[in-house]
């Protein structure tokens, strides 16, 4: 249950921007999930900033199905692995500063 909170409050970091320009949710969403965040655990602290980055990314690049299904004639599924790769990969930059202050 507390991963899903850091996947909603990663998710409702992307509000922030454009077109929605909820700019308050930017720093609502940061300062949670720094006052959530268990650095005691190692393990925990890193999926639980996995979840934040996670969400915030996923919500983020919903766009890139529509543009690499049209214009790449790629079928659904390597679309949807193709954007799964590519938002892990993005998580990595949010989870190493977490894996650097862990230690």
């Amino acid at each position: 249950m507390k991963f899903l909170i850091f996947f909603i409050l990663g998710g409702l970091y992307t509000l922030s921007f454009s077109p929605y320009n909820i700019n308050i949710l930017a720093f609502l969403s940061v300062v949670l999930f720094m006052l959530f965040i268990d650095l005691d655990s190692k393990k925990v602290s890193i999926i639980q900033s996995l979840f934040f980055s996670l969400g915030y990314f996923s919500v983020g690049t919903y766009w890139l199905q529509n543009v690499i299904n049209n214009f790449a004639d790629i079928n659904y599924f390597l679309t949807v692995t193709i954007i799964v790769i590519f938002t892990i990969y993005l998580s990595l930059f949010v989870v190493l500063p977490v894996i650097i202050t862990t230690y």
